[in-house]
């Protein structure tokens, strides 16, 4: 099931369960990324340099972690990376989220 994550983001932005919102979201959104990862080593033979590579080919795609988005609106001076960890290998790749903490 998809999550609508407009709505989710907005609701995370004032509601109580703010961070159980935006890890949600950030779940959903970390299987797209997987789906095309995996898509785009069938199409390419290897995975892309950067989320932002992949994204060209998916510009649909979500590549902002949720998380980060939300500490970036409260803290835009501490908090500096919007994007989900992603670090391609040979033959696999890291890939993870902020988390909440």
């Amino acid at each position: 099931m998809k999550l609508d994550s407009a709505h989710l983001r907005h609701v995370g932005l004032y509601g109580k369960d703010a961070e159980n919102i935006y890890s949600l979201l950030a779940r959903d959104e970390l299987d797209d990324i997987v789906r095309n990862l995996e898509l785009y080593r069938v199409k390419h033979q290897r995975y892309p340099d950067s989320l932002q590579q992949l994204e060209k080919e998916n510009p649909k795609l979500f590549i902002t972690d949720p998380l980060q988005d939300r500490n970036i609106a409260r803290d835009p001076g501490t908090y500096k990376f919007r994007y989900f960890y992603y670090i391609p290998k040979d033959t696999t790749y890291d890939l993870f989220s902020a988390g909440v903490d």
